[in-house]
């Protein structure tokens, strides 16, 4: 068990001193530019960008050949020159007998599509000595698996051991204690942990680290909001980065199995799992949804609740398709949060009770209209606001009611606010079924409270 404190905190004998656990930097990530959202799976993009990695972008089409620009410029003398006709003549037998030959071959494009499909699909050895270098056309991005620190690192991927549980034992998120996952049941050692009470497992998302905006805003939202929580992070850094999908995107599995293995002895020692919620923000999502299936599989252990922070889109819709996304069965209740729907996170509804604040896509309210640049705090804005909203919730339970609708846009055309409405958040009614909608405020207090069952009335915050 390693200690990690940037508060002083009083020394004994029995307690070694502190060790700072430093997390690496993530390498330079994917570059999806996200797309609008219409609740399905879009199948069109842009032919020179990519706006989502579980997208195959189109390869870009050659230029006019040489012959083609020169009859073009021939064809004034076409008309008069009778040699010139002859040759664009023989030149159209020529090429019409090209096309008849191959007429059930593929072309060089479509053998290159496949070949690359077939690739980032296929297991990576890591004791691969190839130097050829390949376009991941899923991913969108370029990587060598020679090139030490960039793209496919099966070797760093595969660190289960490098997991770790964060305890925040202290009235802030700087005041922690980390400790392996595969000692997790040194916790109940720990000062400060009640096995007893409700325990909070927060998971972070792609390429984030344990000193993420993220996870210091929702930590100390439940410290100071809710002091007897157990408030612990999963932090699964070194596994969260590299290629999204040949890295990232797959150890979501490894590291829920992982996961539910080290949290099954915790409750054999006395872990309330009544108490037990799993929050997953983003790629996280997933991890948790893998670690309460196997908890239910494999050790006949049911969570009570999971939610699912904008779960990630790319690889997981459609389901099975690469990997399988968070659903409604993984645990008693899920409730899952949409603010980027058809962008980063899951175009469609697949909890218990989905919950879509304005429509639950960009741009949400307060964000920049435009931001084309990929993975920047501008662009991730809509996608945050999961984690935002939820945060706020934690401190004020009322902040966002919701009201149950077939769609965004019969919620707005006919609110009935006094049908079924339940609260988005830390308090959520886990009788909730469905998808509810609101509408939030475009700067903090974000929520609205009742108001924000009335799409028609005005945010009382300036955009």
């Amino acid at each position: 068990m390693e200690t990690v404190s940037n508060e002083p905190q009083p020394s004994t004998s029995s307690t070694p001193p502190p060790t700072i656990l430093s997390n690496p930097q993530p390498s330079t990530p994917l570059d999806p530019q996200p797309s609008s959202y219409d609740a399905q799976i879009s199948t069109s993009v842009d032919p020179h960008e990519c706006f989502s990695p579980e997208i195959v972008r189109p390869l870009p089409k050659a230029g006019p050949r040489k012959s083609t620009i020169n009859r073009k410029r021939r064809k004034t003398a076409i008309l008069t020159d009778k040699s010139e006709k002859e040759n664009l003549r023989k030149e159209q037998e020529t090429l019409s007998k090209k096309k008849a030959k191959g007429v059930n071959k593929k072309s060089k494009a479509a053998k290159r599509v496949e070949k690359v499909k077939k690739a980032i699909l296929q297991e990576v050895n890591s004791d691969s000595s190839s130097d050829d270098e390949c376009f991941c056309l899923i991913c969108c991005e370029k990587y060598s698996d020679s090139v030490p620190g960039e793209g496919i690192l099966p070797d760093r991927a595969n660190r289960v051991e490098d997991i770790y549980l964060r305890y925040y034992n202290g009235s802030s998120a700087d005041v922690y204690v980390d400790i392996p996952l595969r000692k997790a049941i040194d916790l109940f050692d720990v000062k400060g942990f009640n096995k007893s009470n409700a325990t909070v497992l927060y998971i972070h998302g792609f390429i984030e680290t344990a000193q993420q905006e993220s996870i210091q805003v929702m930590v100390n939202a439940y410290l100071e909001a809710r002091p007897n929580t157990n408030v612990v992070l999963l932090d699964w850094s070194n596994m969260a980065h590299g290629s999204y999908l040949v890295n990232a995107a797959r150890n979501t599995k490894k590291v829920g199995a992982t996961t539910a293995e080290y949290l099954h002895q915790l409750i054999e020692g006395g872990l309330n799992l009544d108490k037990l919620h799993l929050i997953g923000h983003s790629l996280g999502s997933h991890v948790a949804g893998y670690t309460a299936r196997e908890l239910r599989n494999k050790y006949n252990k049911i969570v009570k609740r999971l939610t699912a922070l904008d779960p990630a889109f790319p690889a997981f819709y459609p389901d099975g398709v690469v990997m399988e996304h968070i659903n409604e069965n993984d645990a008693e209740f899920v409730d899952i949060i949409h603010t980027d729907a058809g962008g980063y996170g899951a175009p469609v509804r697949t909890g218990s009770a989905d919950f879509w604040p304005n429509g639950g896509k960009r741009i949400q309210p307060g964000c920049p209209r435009f931001a084309p640049i990929p993975l920047t705090d501008d662009n991730f804005c809509s996608h945050w606001r999961s984690w935002i909203f939820y945060a706020e919730s934690v401190r004020n339970p009322e902040a966002f009611p919701a009201s149950p609708a077939e769609s965004y846009q019969k919620f707005k055309e006919n609110p009935k606010p006094e049908t079924g409405m339940v609260y988005m958040g830390a308090d959520c009614d886990p009788r909730a079924r469905g998808s509810y909608y609101l509408t939030t405020n475009a700067a903090t207090p974000f929520g609205k409270g009742m108001d924000g069952l009335y799409p028609k009335r005005k945010n009382n915050k300036k955009k």
